[in-house]
């Protein structure tokens, strides 16, 4: 594994063989010969049993003369065995699946929400060159601001403190159009 970033994220190269790359990586980074049931504490998420099959495999080559393995997820093909492993080894599912969380809102959907954020921003503005296509640009841009703010774990707390009040009229403008990440669309979510 190469690039290692804030967070604990690692990439993978492409074309590279990423179960034992993985394996390598985490070996390489985390092993603890003062800890030999470090790699119990890892927790792996992969796309079906197929992929947690053959990571447990990639990391059992790594170990010939045998050794423990990190806890590996699927996250797909959930089936009742699976369930019922799980709350055998001390977690329950429940903690294994997500937490209740809302249901998640279409790229659409967020979309044309957001593009109605937008036309009631621009008609309490007064602003003339309001027109769907514009809304729907705008609208678009702060999906994609939501989207890298969420990657990048930005708060909005300090976003108003960025440039001096008293030094640009056109920034406190780009503040009030920017409520509608930072307030409108979080209370639309709730």
């Amino acid at each position: 594994m190469t690039g290692v970033r804030a967070g604990g994220l690692f990439n993978i190269p492409l074309g590279a063989p990423f179960c034992s790359e993985l394996a390598k990586g985490l070996r390489a980074r985390f092993e603890s010969p003062d800890d030999p049931f470090w790699l119990t504490d890892c927790l792996i998420f992969v796309p079906n049993r197929r992929t947690a099959r053959t990571v447990e495999r990639a990391f059992a080559a790594g170990e010939p003369q045998g050794g423990l393995l990190p806890r590996i997820h699927p996250l797909g093909d959930w089936d009742p065995e699976d369930l019922e492993n799980a709350e055998r080894d001390s977690e329950s599912a429940s903690d294994l699946m997500a937490p209740a969380l809302p249901l998640p809102v279409s790229n659409l959907e967020r979309q044309l929400t957001l593009m109605q954020m937008v036309e009631a921003m621009q008609r309490r503005t007064a602003d003339a060159s309001t027109s769907p296509a514009l809304a729907l640009a705008a609208a678009q841009q702060l999906a994609k601001l939501l989207d890298a703010a969420a990657l990048e774990g930005v708060s909005w707390d300090k976003l108003g403190d960025l440039v001096p009040h008293d030094l640009a009229e056109h920034w406190q403008q780009t503040l009030q159009f920017l409520t509608i990440v930072t307030s409108a669309w979080p209370q639309w979510l709730e």
